[in-house]
Order: C-alpha cells, then structure tokens, then sequence
C-alpha cells in the first residue's frame, strides 16, 4: 500500500499540474470554489469561470455579501446552477459562524452546503495537508483499474470497497501532493478513453494493465435514457432588446434568466401572452426545432422569434424583464440562451 502512494507521489512532483489557477496562491477559499466548480466540469472549462470568480469575489466575506444574481452571472454557462447557490449560502454561514475562515475539521464541513465527504477530503488534504480521502471521478478510475475492483462504481457495495481503497492507501506524509497527483493521474494518464499505460507510474502495480482489462473498469451502471420533453420557447425582441424572464421556485433553471417557456407556440398562445403583457405583434417568425441535452432529460425545442412594438409592459412584472442583446453575457442565464441566440439571432 506505501508503494502506491510513494509512486503517486513522486510523479506528482515531477510530472503533475502545478500551475492551474488555484494553484496560484493557493489558500482555503481558493480550493474550496475550484473544488465545487470541478464537480461535473473538466478542467479547461474550470479555469476561465474559476479566475473571474475570484477576481470578483477574491474572499469568503466578499462572497457573502453577493446576491444570488449576481453569483449566478458569474456562473452562467458552467450548469449545475446548484453549486453556485450551495457556494452563496456556504459563504453566509462562514461568516456567521465560523468568522470567515474555512474550517479545517471534517464534521464542520460537511455539515456546510454543497460539501460532501469527497469534497471535504480534498479541501483538508489540499489546503491543510491532512491525509483524508477523496473520491471523485478521476480517483474512482485509477482505483479501480490499479486494485482491480470489479464491483459496480456508484452503489453501495463498490463504493465502500473504493472508500476502503482510498484510507487504506493514505500516504504517511505529502498529503497534498498525493491528492494532487491522484487526480492528476486520473485526469491525464489514467484517462477514460485512451489510458497512456506506457508511462503511466502506477503500471507495475496495476490490474486492469497486466490483464488488458483497461476498457472494463471501472464497472459502470447502465446508464438510465432520458426523460424526454417538450419545451416551447419564446423570443420576444424588440430591436435589439431581448425579453426574458426568471423562474423564482423549483425548475432546472431556477433563479436564471431564459426566454419565454410556454405551453405551446402555435399563433393563438403567443397572441394571447403578448395581449396580456400588452404588446403589439410586428412580426411571428418560423418556428425551429432542434434537440438539448441535460443529464438527465433531452428536450425537443421548439423555439419562435416574434418581433414586436414596443418593451413597456401593460402591468409591472418582477419576472420579466428587458435586457439588451449585448448585456446577455453579464447576466445568469443557462447555456440553452446562448444556443438559442447563435441560432436564431
């Protein structure tokens, strides 16, 4: 088990990332966000989100004191919108209760929004160099194929067994670096698709190497088929102005600004949404259709462009508003308003 982690280790230093963004400085905080915002979402994507996060909230108390628009303009387009307001709400609660700082004992930070067991060993590891555990995609991966774990990822059984793997193989000392260079393995050598095997450190120890069964671990569960749906959209532009509205409860995109979800986009529904909020219909545009994948649902979209008069709303609506074509970038919208704009605008 030592020799795991000692090769791991030298690696590291030798081969691993050293320069990534949060690298840079590295503190508490800055390991904390880029660990949420790497759940879900590869690294190259990370880094550009990661760095005009922190330049805009370079510290907990920063944080907390964001609204939650704000938050989400600054993750729009990076999905998994929850992680952004687990990361607002955690940052409240660090400054009422633990005086801004991170804390660095386990229970405390799992007890905190958005933070798991595998999110609190990289956060004690990495910033504090205790010797915890972590267990995210990557680590799941070299696991497996190293100690030749054959019971299926993500249930019960397997992952106790890779939780098992994971303390028992804890290095003495260089925690952190150790931390590092497992996710680094995993996400450069130990890759899903083509694992580099020939210069992989771990080679003279690994199962999946010597017994050619690199494609079959780890074990996965057959992946579920998407819910399928319908989603009626509707873009209503006034020149260069935009509408848009913000779904305040429950819904994938809760909290965001996207364009008019309706039940249907036939003449009569949109005509009777524009004589409602009082506008005048210039124009009804073609309507398109094309396929969006969430993880769990695929959506057929059908999407209308109706241009009309004027931007002044018959009765006032917190949940509607005006935005001009060009402000879209700075505000928190999911990625489908972006695909919807390079499509039909």
């Amino acid at each position: 088990m030592r020799e795991f982690s000692e090769l791991v280790i030298s690696w590291q230093q030798q081969f691993g990332r050293h320069d990534l963004p949060w690298q840079v400085d590295k503190s508490p905080y800055k390991v904390w966000i880029s660990e949420i915002m790497l759940q879900q979402t590869q690294v190259e994507t990370v880094k550009k989100y990661f760095t005009r996060f922190v330049e805009r909230f370079p510290t907990i108390e920063a944080l907390s004191n964001a609204s939650e628009e704000d938050v989400m303009a600054l993750w729009s387009g990076l999905g998994y919108y929850s992680r952004a307001r687990n990361l607002l709400k955690t940052a409240v609660k660090l400054v009422s209760e633990h005086d801004g700082k991170m804390p660095n004992q386990f229970d405390q930070l799992i007890s905190l929004p958005g933070i798991g067991r595998s999110t609190a060993g990289a956060i004690l590891s990495l910033s504090f160099g205790r010797a915890c555990p972590i267990l995210d995609g990557n680590v799941k991966r070299v696991l497996s194929r190293v100690f030749g774990v054959k019971e299926v990822v993500n249930t019960a059984v397997g992952l106790r067994r890779l939780w098992s793997l994971a303390e028992k193989n804890l290095p003495e000392s260089d925690a952190d670096i150790y931390t590092q260079g497992l996710m680094d393995l995993g996400a450069t050598i130990c890759a899903r698709k083509v694992p580099r095997c020939d210069i992989c450190p771990l080679v003279k120890l690994c199962y999946a190497g010597k017994h050619g069964e690199q494609h079959n671990l780890p074990v996965s569960k057959k992946r579920t088929p998407p819910t399928k749906r319908a989603l009626y959209v509707a873009v209503f532009k006034c020149s260069e102005k935009l509408l848009f509205e913000k779904t305040a409860h429950g819904g994938v995109w809760r909290g965001l600004w996207h364009f008019i979800h309706l039940d249907a986009i036939e003449d009569n529904t949109v005509n009777n949404f524009s004589n409602d909020l009082g506008f005048m219909i210039k124009h009804l545009g073609d309507i398109s259709v094309f396929k969006y994948r969430l993880t769990h649902i695929e959506y057929e979209v059908f999407v209308r462009v109706i241009d009309v008069d004027r931007v002044n709303f018959k009765t006032h609506s917190a949940i509607y508003k005006w935005f001009e074509r060009g402000d879209v970038g700075r505000i928190g919208t999911p990625r489908l308003v972006d695909k919807i704009i390079n499509l039909k605008l």
